[in-house]
């Protein structure tokens, strides 16, 4: 079966379709090639823009390439260094774990998203001695990429002898938000809220922006049922940052917290919230060199942008 042939005009982006017709005046048709080539070589300008820059850590204000020692530099200044990761950046797993060993002439405390506070006794165990990194990891619920991505950062902690936090609010709970709302929250038993922050701090700090990107990323279906998905985000992002800045408070540690980036990027979640209780807050965020993100888009996002070179994802 012959298949029709394609307008050589034709150019197709995402859910647009731009085609010339077939037949148009010779007044209107060299400007509309014109047109088409300064598009093209616009967006060939951005597209090569947006990958110029090589795999490394940058100031996202001057996009400076910067090095381990000027991090640590700047984290002498701050009470918090967040690392928003994509969970499954492999290079970006990698470099964590170097960063972290030149981080630990800090002393910092490593506070870690992917555990939850009823697991901080485990956490404590591993830290002792009690077991290994692959008992902890049948304890404790761990991420199936654990031991290849995570341990090794515990690892680092323990042989530094760095507190080790187990951040964020257990799952049974965010899912009882997330079905429920507060007022479920607020019929949790007394030992159940011992787990979690105090609940009044949930919408403590209002971020709209917040929920609006929230709702974006959910595909903007509003409604009760978003709510409380949200008031779940929520509820993590809380917990994570009540468990930071409780341990400051108590132990005047520095605190490294690992967190996957949307809990964190563009100054909101958990970088709010730490802000808001009066902490001095370092982000870094760490993402793939084929993220299509342009470079004037740095500066929002974190403090430091660290782009991987990581070709591996899908």
């Amino acid at each position: 079966m012959d298949h029709p042939k394609k307008n050589p005009l034709s150019r197709t982006t995402g859910k647009e379709i731009f085609c010339f017709p077939k037949r148009v005046e010779s007044s209107t048709y060299f400007p509309m090639v014109l047109f088409l080539i300064s598009f093209l070589l616009l967006n060939m300008s951005i597209f090569s823009q947006q990958n110029s820059l090589e795999s490394g850590y940058y100031l996202s204000s001057t996009l400076q390439k910067i090095n381990h020692k000027e991090i640590i530099d700047l984290f002498k200044n701050a009470d918090v260094l967040i690392l928003g990761e994509e969970h499954d950046d492999n290079e970006g797993h990698r470099e964590k774990a170097n960063l972290f060993q030149s981080l630990s002439v800090l002393k910092p405390s490593l506070s870690l998203e992917m555990f939850e506070t009823d697991q901080q006794i485990y956490l404590d165990e591993f830290s002792f001695g009690i077991f290994d990194g692959k008992q902890l990891a049948k304890e404790t619920r761990a991420w199936n990429n654990f031991e290849k991505d995570y341990l090794p950062l515990l690892q680092i902690a323990k042989n530094y002898s760095l507190p080790i936090l187990a951040a964020n609010a257990p799952r049974r709970y965010t899912r009882v938000a997330s079905r429920g709302g507060m007022n479920a929250l607020l019929q949790l038993p007394a030992i159940s809220k011992s787990f979690l922050p105090p609940l009044y701090l949930i919408k403590a700090f209002p971020q709209p922006e917040y929920e609006a990107k929230f709702s974006a990323i959910m595909g903007g279906h509003g409604g009760d049922g978003l709510k409380n998905i949200f008031l779940a985000q929520e509820l993590w992002d809380t917990s994570m940052s009540h468990t930071i800045a409780t341990h400051i408070s108590a132990t005047g540690n520095k605190v490294l917290h690992i967190n996957g980036r949307f809990h964190s990027d563009d100054g909101l979640g958990v970088t709010h919230r730490l802000k808001k209780m009066g902490l001095k807050v370092l982000t870094i965020s760490m993402f793939p060199i084929r993220k299509n993100v342009s470079e004037e888009e740095f500066s929002k996002i974190a403090d430091i942008i660290y782009i991987s070179g990581d070709t591996t994802q899908k």
